[in-house]
């Protein structure tokens, strides 16, 4: 028996070494590139161990390996976790940093990325760019990890919850794009749905919510948006449950246009005119949910992005095609 176990063990060593060497080697390279990003070699890190984690309960659940065998992957899994954990307090931003992927540009605002983020439990997250700062309940919002068929995103549960909020000033702008991938596993909590993705402290100056079906002014299954009394509903059906979405607002001073997966929408217009960008100084914004916490989102952020420019379609179809 001892035999096999020292078999077993050699196995699993070989099958680890194998499946880690890409993202181990990766990162042991990060001091000599410097393109690279240690951030993005920890995260894919982390990303193969979790699969590897869940082969091995599936194969524990299933009995469909050698029990030594599994025992020996389930020891070398956890000691991989916490090699991880050490890396990352050695990398250069601290653990509830995000990384700055993205390449620094003078016209983006503000950045929130949740594919870097290694904990929610401050309760606060900085933004990759500018001063915003996102505060959140750390015990009602949980973080969802990466795998190679999912993002990482902010993960607003069916039940109670107050969302996020930032501040911005935005007083200044006379143009600006609002991008953000969006979960949506449900409507939100009126029968008509009307769960908030973004809103502005009034909840009345800018809205952007979610309409299922049965309010005549809205089409069925479309984004709402408000913006100073001018109010818009997308087209019908251009919303989905159980995908993730592509979503981009762009005011260009004069006239709005809104994108769903890189596609620019024909707008029915239910009140209102475009009007002059007007936002208050210092103001606070919410993700997931309105001020009173009565329209709560049910689903998942990746990310959220704002440029204070006006993107073209061209620049929102390529953040949609590099998943961005």
């Amino acid at each position: 028996m001892r035999r096999y176990a020292v078999s077993w063990s050699f196995a699993a060593a070989l099958l680890v070494v194998f499946v880690l060497a890409g993202p181990v080697w990766s990162y042991g390279a990060w001091e000599d590139q410097e393109s690279a990003d240690p951030w993005d070699s920890l995260s894919e890190l982390d990303v193969t161990v979790d699969e590897l984690d869940d082969m091995v309960q599936r194969a524990i659940s299933s009995r469909s390996a050698h029990p030594t065998f599994l025992e020996d992957l389930e020891d070398i899994v956890q000691r991989l976790k916490e090699l991880s954990a050490e890396l990352a307090e050695g990398l250069p931003e601290d653990s509830e940093s995000w990384s700055g992927r993205h390449p620094s540009t003078s016209d983006v605002d503000l950045a929130f990325d949740f594919s870097q983020v290694r904990s929610l439990d401050s309760g606060a997250l900085r933004s990759q760019q500018g001063r915003a700062t996102l505060r959140f309940d750390p015990t009602e919002l949980s973080l969802q990890r990466a795998t190679r068929s999912q993002r990482a995103a902010l993960v607003f549960p069916d039940n109670q919850h107050r969302g996020a909020d930032f501040d911005a000033d935005w007083s200044q702008l006379t143009e600006i794009t609002i991008a953000m991938w969006v979960y949506l596993d449900d409507w939100g909590p009126h029968a008509r749905g009307y769960a908030r993705l973004l809103v502005d402290e009034e909840d009345s100056g800018l809205q952007v919510f979610l309409h299922d079906s049965g309010d005549a002014a809205y089409n069925r299954n479309s984004l709402v948006v408000t913006w100073d009394g001018y109010r818009v509903t997308t087209e019908t059906d251009s919303l989905a449950l159980g995908d993730w979405t592509h979503i981009a607002l762009v005011h260009d001073g004069d006239e709005i246009y809104i994108y769903i997966n890189g596609s620019r929408q024909s707008l029915r217009r239910t009140r209102g005119s475009v009007q002059p960008l007007n936002f208050s100084q210092n103001a606070s914004y919410f993700i997931g949910n309105n001020p009173e916490g009565s329209r709560r989102l049910y689903g998942r952020i990746a990310e959220l992005t704002v440029w204070t420019t006006s993107r073209s379609a061209g620049d929102i179809m390529s953040e949609v095609r590099s998943g961005r």
